[in-house]
C-alpha cells in the first residue's frame, strides 16, 4: 500500500471535508493523519511532526493561495523537503507559476484521487 505507515497532515478550513479526507487517508492505509484549519495551525504541526506529504488547500478562509497567500508555507515545505498537493474547490485555479507542477486535487475528489496525486509526490 501506497500509504501504508505514511504520515499526512491536511491544511483545510473546512471541517467536514478534512474530516472526509481523513476518513479516505485512512480507508488507503494511512494511520497517521493530522489536520490543522488554518497556515499557522499548518506551520505549527510542521514545527513539531514529521510528515511524509501535505494536503494543501488552495483557498483558506477565503483567502486564495494561487497569488501568495500560502506561498511561505509552500516554500517552507520544500525548504524542508516535504512533498504536497493542492486542493482547490474552485474551477481552473491559477496556481503559482512555481508550482504549476504540483498535483491538484479538484473537489469534489474520491481517495483514488487522493491516492493518485500522492503517488505523484512521494518517493517510489
Amino acid at each position: 500500500m501506497l500509504l501504508g505507515g505514511k504520515a499526512i497532515l491536511i491544511v483545510e478550513d473546512e471541517i467536514l471535508i478534512a474530516g472526509l479526507i481523513e476518513g479516505m487517508l485512512q480507508d488507503l492505509g494511512c494511520p497517521d493523519v493530522t489536520t490543522a484549519s488554518d497556515l499557522k495551525g499548518a506551520f505549527a504541526a510542521i514545527g513539531k511532526y514529521r510528515f511524509d506529504a501535505v494536503i494543501l488547500d488552495m483557498n483558506l478562509a477565503g483567502v486564495s493561495c494561487a497569488p501568495v497567500s500560502c506561498a511561505p508555507f509552500a516554500e517552507t515545505l520544500e525548504k524542508h523537503a516535504i512533498p504536497f498537493v493542492f486542493s482547490t474547490g474552485y474551477m481552473a485555479p491559477a496556481s503559482p507559476h512555481r508550482w504549476e507542477k504540483v498535483p491538484l486535487l479538484q473537489k469534489p475528489y474520491f481517495s483514488q484521487d487522493i491516492e493518485a496525486a500522492l503517488a505523484k509526490v512521494l518517493p517510489k
